[in-house]
């Protein structure tokens, strides 16, 4: 392992796969966590780094989600190596409508490519449908973010919509995609087991 590498503890991980294991947030996560808000080369096809992020900011709204009874947020750490490369939530849960929004980050630009994001859709999938009783999950990218789309896609989720130039960055308007995952389509997936 290497000098940024973090041993896993077993008592904190929450959702394990086989390169994934997710857990949750702590302080010590929050310096590389802001700080990819503010990598340009992380935040281009997102709507993130418009403004920039401080580590009081991003602590706040970690507070924040330890509190929150509608979001949940995990820390995504490559099992190899032992260290953060991304975060994965599901949030605006609506718990009369059983449905929740996922947000996915890889910030660590060296486990892109990797297949980290898929898994970690794939283990929060299967946590909304199977333990928060969900009955649906959406997510949502800039067209231009081809890596989140295939990552999603591969999860099973399906295209529902197209925002059309929704957001705006420096050469143009961006649409968006609005992807949808329900239950049922889930279930005749077989509950596949993450990869």
């Amino acid at each position: 392992m290497g000098s940024d590498s973090e041993i896993i503890q077993a008592e904190d991980v929450f959702l394990t796969g086989g390169r994934v294991v997710l857990r949750s947030l702590t302080p010590g996560d929050l310096t590389a966590w802001y700080a990819w808000f503010n990598d340009g080369e992380v935040t281009g096809a997102m709507n993130k780094g418009i403004f920039p992020n401080t580590l009081e900011a991003q602590c706040d709204y970690l507070r924040h989600l330890m509190e929150s009874k509608t979001d949940l947020q995990l820390a995504i750490m490559s099992k190899e190596e032992g260290r953060l490369v991304g975060v994965i939530g599901i949030h605006k849960i609506d718990w009369l409508h059983r449905r929740g929004d996922i947000s996915l980050i890889i910030g660590d630009r060296q486990a892109w490519g990797k297949g980290y994001g898929t898994e970690a859709i794939e283990l929060m999938v299967k946590h909304g449908f199977e333990r928060m009783n969900l009955h649906k999950i959406t997510a949502g990218m800039w067209s231009s973010n081809e890596g989140s789309r295939r990552s999603f896609e591969k999860a099973g989720f399906v295209l529902e919509g197209t925002l059309k130039e929704n957001y705006f960055r420096g050469d143009g308007y961006q649409d968006e995609y609005r992807y949808g995952f329900l239950r049922r389509d889930w279930e005749s997936r077989g509950r596949e087991e993450p990869a």
